[in-house]
């Protein structure tokens, strides 16, 4: 019996760190240990939000019950819609930062149990929206944050959250982190 796992299917490691094949093997784009954390994780009864498309929205749909995805380059989102195929579980949609914070906003509070934030933006932006998905995720429910580290992500306040952290020596913005909502703030 072999066992499926991210280090199998992942051909060279410094590709993936570049984001190559990402969609194609269905990975997301972030460390390898949060991924396996995501995958201890799945549950086909979640509703997962995620701001930045790719191999994310692949594993994602496989895992998870019903998938959210904004994505604002036109090109990642060719490339995803291509590859999900007919995925009857994911709403993926093009979108400006604008349009993405008024969509976000017609959802109740305490609604999604995951949130990846990866949007290829601007980290103001992304921190902008990652302070608007705070109250989306419910109590016990997840924010995976990507790049950490970087400029004005640094600046997450992650009150009322169990942080997480997979840092990779030769990751971007150190690596990625997986916050627990423990309570609303």
């Amino acid at each position: 019996m072999s066992f499926k796992t991210i280090i199998r299917e992942i051909p060279k490691r410094k590709n993936f760190f570049r984001g190559i094949k990402s969609v194609e093997i269905g990975y997301p784009w972030i460390t390898y240990g949060s991924i396996i954390q995501l995958e201890i994780l799945a549950n086909p009864e979640w509703k997962v939000l995620e701001l930045g498309a790719g191999g994310s929205t692949i594993f994602f749909s496989k895992r998870f019950g019903k998938v959210l995805s904004f994505e604002t380059d036109k090109g990642w989102y060719d490339r995803v819609k291509n590859k999900l195929g007919e995925a009857t579980n994911v709403d993926l949609r093009l979108l400006t930062v604008p349009e993405i914070e008024i969509t976000i906003n017609t959802h109740p509070d305490r609604y999604f149990d995951i949130c990846l934030l990866d949007l290829g933006l601007h980290d103001k932006y992304r921190l902008r929206l990652s302070n608007l998905v705070m109250s989306k995720i419910k109590v016990g429910g997840y924010l995976v944050v990507d790049n950490y580290d970087s400029k004005y992500m640094n600046r997450i306040n992650y009150t009322g959250y169990q942080v997480f952290t997979y840092d990779d020596m030769e990751w971007s913005g150190k690596g990625t982190r997986i916050c627990k909502k423990l309570y609303e703030r």
